[in-house]
């Protein structure tokens, strides 16, 4: 594989529509100086269910065309530069604690954690859609982006994006009932899992919606954080 060099403007806002900016600052002569200055890449901020629909969720993929849009214009730019383009994401994310599509899909509501001054739910993945809605969102993603590099993957951090995200779950807080290991998480499905295996899991859906869609898009796991689940580094 060609070594990746990445870079990120710092004229664009993490914490907006990023993915709708992106075509405002990734101009043709903006991605030819990335080029000039050695690198061969940039990373995106997007999520998932914004970017496209799904056939699971009617709430997700609302301001997909304009989303699909402007990163096909970065991408054909980037090609003309010899820049690829990754999107950075943590899927599923979760939702705030009221927000209305709770009321819709109570079945789905995850762990629930403090997060920047408010209460943030995850999407559990250990409901059977969480998985299949994954997986068919990133082989949309993959089949309407022709010429993506890739997707980078954050599944451990500050934000509520699946049972175990802000959960230190190191073995030392584990609890042992009828010989199953019981986690300090808040969700009774996830409790029984081990962090590997949700996190395993995530990976191993967007993996296999890349792979469908036969596109050739490369997936990163980012390990940061990671150490709140196991030693680095990491190996189960």
């Amino acid at each position: 594989m060609e070594s990746v060099r990445i870079w990120r403007s710092p004229y664009i806002h993490f914490y907006e529509d990023e993915v709708v900016e992106a075509a405002e600052v990734y101009t043709d002569v903006f991605l030819r100086g990335v080029a000039e200055a050695g690198f061969n890449a940039i990373w995106i901020r997007g999520l998932l269910r914004e970017i496209v629909p799904s056939s699971y969720f009617e709430e997700f993929g609302r301001n997909s065309a304009t989303m699909i849009e402007s990163l096909r214009t970065v991408i054909r730019r980037g090609q003309k530069a010899g820049v690829k383009v990754f999107i950075y994401m943590q899927p599923p994310m979760g939702f705030p604690e009221k927000d209305p599509f709770w009321k819709k899909h109570p079945d789905l509501k995850g762990a629930t954690y403090e997060m920047f001054g408010k209460r943030d739910s995850a999407l559990c993945t250990s409901v059977p859609e969480v998985p299949k809605f994954l997986r068919e969102s990133a082989c949309t993603l993959s089949k309407r982006l022709p010429g993506l590099g890739g997707l980078i993957l954050i599944t451990a951090s500050e934000h509520v994006a699946h049972c175990y995200s802000r959960c230190r779950c190191r073995p030392e807080t584990v609890l042992v009932e009828n010989g199953v290991r019981i986690h300090p998480v808040g969700c009774p499905r996830c409790a029984r899992r081990e962090p590997r295996e949700v996190v395993g899991e995530i990976v191993g859906n967007i993996r296999d919606g890349l792979a469908a869609a036969g596109n050739g898009a490369e997936l990163w796991a980012w390990n940061w954080s990671w150490t709140t689940y196991e030693d680095d580094p990491q190996e189960q």
